[in-house]
């Protein structure tokens, strides 16, 4: 089994965990055998940016079926 390495992030890249964006900067844990990193605490996402995205959704679908208000 690899070890893994708690340690502020050098690079920008992708959370294994959660697929939002790691920030130069800030806290990951890091397994040198796959090169993957993920958050020490994975940001939690905002609820209404959530519901915007899928009332953007909702919207593109509409249009696509002609009923766009």
């Amino acid at each position: 089994m690899a070890h893994e390495f708690t340690m502020s992030a050098k690079y920008e890249g992708k959370c294994t965990d959660c697929g939002y964006k790691i920030v130069v900067g800030t806290w990951i844990i890091y397994d040198p055998s796959t090169k993957k990193a993920r958050h020490k605490e994975c940001p939690q996402p905002d609820p209404n940016e959530q519901r915007n995205v899928f009332d953007a959704w909702i919207e593109a679908f509409q249009k696509m079926e002609g009923k766009s208000e």
